[in-house]
């Protein structure tokens, strides 16, 4: 009998902790940083042992030492859990070298994975010289140079982006990537998914048939405020569209290479068009829509002109300049210069700032012969924008704000002043 109860004491103190237990909230386990300390391929303070070491949701980052340094691969960098790579802590970035004989990354389906402010360069795959993503994918501030894809039919120098891929591109540079078959497609990127481009450049990619930057197959493309130039390909030297949807939204494409047109849509559906620029656009019904704006876009040379990667800056007079749709444009270009700077955001990955204030080129004055006030017009040579953009009454756009108070003994206008004062960024 007492055994018994002994028993039944237990087995309710069992179910008492089981039910406590059961009350505690889980505390999801803390995200971990890893950090890379050497450039080596492999072994303790290696990306590659960074990546077996962290768990799904932890980020890498890189040693201050390994500015401006060569990580050389052996072997493809495969990432199978969720993880964010991210080198933008640097003050140059940190090259991921697939040493022109293998793939650089490959990310496994069923995985998020971000890769920041890296470059990734000569990798060299059958399809996918840099990355082959079959998960969901983000490049930001990244550059992709020197990559290749080899295979026949294959594609996609600089990024493979399978089926099962989502993939998002912003702020990040494609060139000088290839397929080099004579039957590659998609020299800078070959996607047969979602993939969005945003703010970023694609120059000097190339292939020998369809779409020197990318080459978008039965999937979405949607195009914002990128700047495609240079690129080579028989034809869609900047975009090869095959049964898919594009949104094209404040895009150059101009300055193909090969004898293609610099967009050629075929068999896609062309859901936006808006405020592009296409040099030379492929003839109905392969056209890329109606663009805004033709002819030269008037770019300068790939070059470092600030922010994370290099670009191509919009001289002066482009047509490009102001000529954006302010209502798809993003906040910042591709170095992170705010836009608009002008009356309206650019076409491009580029925003063209001017900073040669604008001349006097003719002035009016209505003649008095008395003390006192007097009216004159000062036209100037282009539009005089507010630099800050406020929409203060007595800011300096506001012509009724500046008045003559005296003139000088000499007879000139010495002296003057804006009407309730000087504003902040008068």
């Amino acid at each position: 009998m007492i055994f018994s109860h002994y028993r039944l004491w237990r087995a309710a103190l069992v179910l008492a902790l089981l039910l406590a237990l059961a009350l505690v909230p889980v505390t999801p386990a803390r995200a971990a940083t890893w950090t890379v300390t050497n450039a080596n391929d492999s072994g303790p303070g290696s990306l590659r042992q960074a990546i077996a070491d962290a768990s799904s949701g932890d980020t890498i980052v890189f040693a201050p030492g390994l500015s401006g340094q060569t990580i050389t691969l052996s072997s493809t960098l495969t990432i199978s859990k969720d993880l964010t790579i991210d080198g933008s802590s640097l003050a140059i970035p940190v090259t991921i070298s697939g040493n022109n004989s293998v793939r650089v990354f490959s990310v496994t389906s069923g995985t998020t994975v971000e890769l920041k402010g890296l470059t990734i360069a000569h990798g060299n795959a059958d399809i996918g010289g840099g990355v082959y993503n079959a998960g969901t994918l983000t490049i930001t501030d990244c550059t992709f140079s020197n990559n290749q894809a080899t295979a026949n039919d294959g594609g996609g120098g600089g990024i493979f982006n399978t089926g099962t891929g989502t993939l998002t591109v912003t702020g990040s540079l494609f060139s000088n990537n290839q397929a080099t078959s004579t039957a590659g497609v998609g020299g800078a990127i070959l996607s047969l998914g979602p993939l969005t481009v945003t703010n970023s450049t694609f120059a000097n990619n190339q292939v020998q048939q369809r779409g020197g930057g990318i080459y978008i197959l039965n999937s979405s493309l949607t195009v914002t405020n990128s700047t495609f130039s240079d690129n080579q390909a028989g034809e869609g030297g900047g975009i090869y569209n095959l049964d898919s949807t594009l949104h094209l939204r404040n895009t150059i494409l101009a300055n193909s290479q090969g004898g293609g047109k610099d967009c050629f849509n075929d068999g896609g559906t062309l859901v936006e068009d808006t405020h592009n620029l296409i040099e030379n656009n492929a003839a109905s019904p392969n056209n890329c829509g109606t663009p805004t704006q033709t002819g030269d876009p008037n770019l300068g040379p790939l070059q470092d002109n600030g922010g994370p990667t290099q670009t191509m800056a919009l001289g002066a007079g482009s047509p490009a300049i102001d000529n954006g749709d302010n209502a798809v444009c993003p906040a910042t270009d591709q170095r992170g210069v705010a836009r608009p700077q002008g009356i309206g955001c650019d076409i491009g990955a580029y925003e063209y700032e001017d900073l040669i204030p604008p001349t006097v080129v003719a002035t009016s004055l209505l003649p008095s012969y008395t003390t006192g006030p007097t009216s004159f017009t000062v036209t100037f040579n282009e539009n005089v924008n507010d630099p800050v953009g406020n929409t203060d009454p007595d800011d300096v756009t506001n012509p009724a704000n500046y008045i003559l108070v005296e003139a000088g003994a000499n007879g000139l206008f010495d002296t003057a002043s804006c009407r309730n004062g000087v504003q902040a960024d008068d």
